[in-house]
């Protein structure tokens, strides 16, 4: 997942420095006109971080998901809590 990300954001801020608008970033790469501002918008580190927390999986998942030591998983992944 982060070498995923790491490989998006280079893309997209090379892209940026052809100076090529968001619109055709996303036609290029298939991506929505979001996803492109918010990498354009958010460090690396930033969206490292976060794909690294990733997303719950359903309702429960915050309850089921635990570690050998027994902490959920929002007091491993500090982005987890939001």
């Amino acid at each position: 997942m982060a070498v995923h990300t790491v490989d998006r954001y280079s893309d997209i801020h090379r892209l940026l420095t052809q100076e090529q608008t968001i619109s055709q970033i996303a036609r290029r790469l298939h991506l929505d006109r979001k996803t492109v501002r918010r990498f354009r918008d958010t460090g690396l580190d930033e969206l490292l971080a976060s794909a690294r927390c990733g997303r719950p999986k359903g309702v429960l998942e915050p309850f089921t998901a635990r570690s050998a030591n027994g902490a959920t998983r929002a007091a491993i992944c500090p982005c987890a809590a939001t």
